[in-house]
């Protein structure tokens, strides 16, 4: 019971963290990272750093701007891993001891400073995630939902009710005489169709109106597409 009652305090943001809901008692900013790692499948092993940082902001230990400036830049780091394939191993090693390393200096730049002194826990550079958005399949990655997600946010747009379904702008199985196999050889296709710069994002119904279709018939249902600003945007771009 005494154990129950001693980690009731950290309840509101584990269920947060876990189940996306909104019992934490912090600003609506604040609230809205920590329901980022929700949407991004953040590992648990995050927990024990992130309980003791939302007490310390409900305490007023720590700033809420201090705060989203760390969950930023944890955001950040995870992100990239996950986009460079690199699984979470050895991340428990560092978020479980990262609130003791940092209590006396709660600031961006001690944790980072701190995550990167980990020695076998890699830390990718620009170079290396962009080569990885470049090349990398992420079709069926864990992140590749949330990176989709956000870049429509970033645009502008909701987070609606109905789940988006992932399109593939040059199709996955173009039929053989379609103008996809004239402009793209099979080891184009290869190559290129699971890359996140192939993706956007749409409605189910949105989808199955154009499947394998052209992309003269893909563009209008891009741009008349009104839930996700992602899609509006690639087809104002690309003609």
């Amino acid at each position: 019971v005494a154990i129950i009652n001693d980690l009731k305090k950290y309840q509101d943001v584990f269920l947060d963290f876990v189940c996306g809901t909104s019992f934490l008692k912090v600003n609506k900013s604040l609230k809205e990272k920590i329901r980022c790692f929700y949407r991004m499948g953040a590992p648990a092993s995050l927990l024990p750093f992130l309980m003791q940082l939302t007490e310390n902001v409900i305490s007023e230990n720590v700033s809420e701007t201090t705060a989203i400036e760390i969950l930023n830049l944890i955001e950040t780091f995870l992100v990239r891993r996950a986009i460079c394939g690199i699984e979470p191993t050895g991340l428990h090693a560092v978020f479980k001891r990262l609130w003791s390393d940092v209590e006396n200096d709660v600031s961006q730049s001690n944790v980072k400073d701190i995550i990167m002194s980990h020695k076998t826990v890699q830390w990718p550079t620009n170079r290396e995630l962009e080569e990885n958005l470049r090349t990398r399949k992420l079709y069926g990655a864990s992140i590749c939902p949330y990176i989709l997600g956000e870049l429509d946010m970033s645009h502008g747009g909701d987070q609606p009710a109905d789940k988006a379904t992932i399109e593939h702008v040059l199709p996955q199985n173009p039929e053989g005489k379609s103008q996809w196999c004239k402009d793209f050889e099979k080891n184009e296709r290869t190559e290129l169709t699971d890359t996140v710069s192939n993706l956007v994002l749409l409605s189910t119904s949105g989808q199955n109106k154009v499947k394998n279709k052209d992309y003269t018939i893909k563009r209008s249902e891009y741009a008349a597409s009104s839930m996700y600003t992602i899609a509006r945007a690639f087809s104002e771009k690309y003609n």
